[in-house]
């Protein structure tokens, strides 16, 4: 709090002084819990002596006397302002990812440590997948053909590196188990605080069908000017 125990002791609502003012209401609920002697958690945000906003974690018991009345209160204070903090902005994070790629025409994967966290809805129709769930935790050598995985590892190694790598195109399996193309590039970026790779690309399939049914029938004409 920055203040020492006579300031408190001179000033008995000093520490409504220092409750963050959005918070009273919720601190308010608590006291009320430790009022009618039940023991109370609470989360709030309190403004320092010195003007600095933190979030504490307040737990605290009630003795009560024999006609039922609370007589003391016992409370454990906590600076949980760091861990909240990265709670807060790990999940602005993921909601900015979010309302940038929802509407994308292209797939947009981000994964961390092998695993994937985000993926918008095109991957999703890509892949198949009902629902992202079916797809986010998992690892990214899940949904690579065996061949892929290699070269997965290497570029991702080279990402982290901080290289900047060229497009490139691969074969990845659906959850119902086609084997499809993509083209995608990927860029390093940072993701719940962490270093993490973003994938954007497309499914290629159709174009490259088209292009292998081409090369065949050129292939076909010129077998048969040959002959």
């Amino acid at each position: 709090y920055g203040y020492t125990q006579k300031d408190f002791e001179d000033n008995p609502q000093l520490w409504k002084d220092c409750i963050y003012p959005e918070d009273m209401v919720l601190v308010e609920v608590h006291r009320k819990k430790l009022l009618s002697g039940m023991p109370s958690e609470a989360e709030y945000r309190i403004i320092r002596s010195d003007g600095v906003i933190r979030w504490v974690q307040e737990s605290t018991n009630v003795i009560i006397n024999k006609q039922g009345r609370v007589v003391l209160t016992l409370g454990i204070f906590l600076d949980v302002n760091d861990n909240k903090m990265a709670t807060i902005n790990s999940a602005e994070s993921e909601e900015r990812f979010r309302n940038l790629f929802d509407l994308s025409t292209n797939f947009v994967l981000i994964h961390q440590e092998g695993r994937m966290l985000f993926a918008n809805p095109e991957l999703l129709k890509i892949l198949g997948a009902s629902h992202e769930n079916d797809i986010l935790g998992k690892k990214i050598q899940e949904i690579l053909m065996v061949e892929e995985v290699d070269l997965f590892e290497d570029r991702l190694e080279r990402h982290l590196d901080g290289q900047k790598l060229s497009s490139f195109e691969s074969k990845v399996k659906t959850l119902d188990g086609r084997v499809i193309d993509i083209e995608s590039n990927a860029v390093l970026v940072s993701f719940n605080g962490k270093p993490a790779v973003m994938v954007v690309g497309k499914d290629v399939s159709k174009k490259k069908k088209v292009y292998n049914q081409i090369n065949e029938n050129e292939q076909r004409y010129k077998s048969l000017i040959e002959f």
